[in-house]
């Protein structure tokens, strides 16, 4: 039997800062703790105390140093939604992928 690695995990992405991108949407800053996203993947938001926020579609993944469109455990990104405001987000709320709550 295969060793579960953390991108076998179901995603999850604590959300470290926000920022809002004129013409583009807003940016989430934080590192993927398990899993892995991709552009078009549904995801949601829970807070920090446990209840369920927002949910929203990852329309851009940006890598430092590469931008791209998947995005798997331990690494550093910024997760973008057009669909969201930067008041759905707060640091230390988690972002999961919609069908894990």
């Amino acid at each position: 039997m295969a060793e579960e690695t953390p991108c076998d995990e179901p995603f999850r992405f604590p959300v470290e800062d926000v920022f809002t991108l004129t013409g583009r949407g807003t940016a989430v800053a934080g590192h993927v703790e398990s899993g892995t996203v991709r552009v078009g993947d549904r995801l949601r938001v829970i807070r920090a105390d446990g209840r369920p926020g927002p949910s929203g579609t990852c329309s851009w993944v940006d890598v430092p140093c590469t931008i791209g469109r998947r995005a798997p455990a331990s690494t550093s990104i910024g997760l973008i939604f057009r669909d969201l405001q930067k008041s759905d987000f707060e640091p230390g709320d988690v972002i999961v992928g919609e069908i894990e709550v």
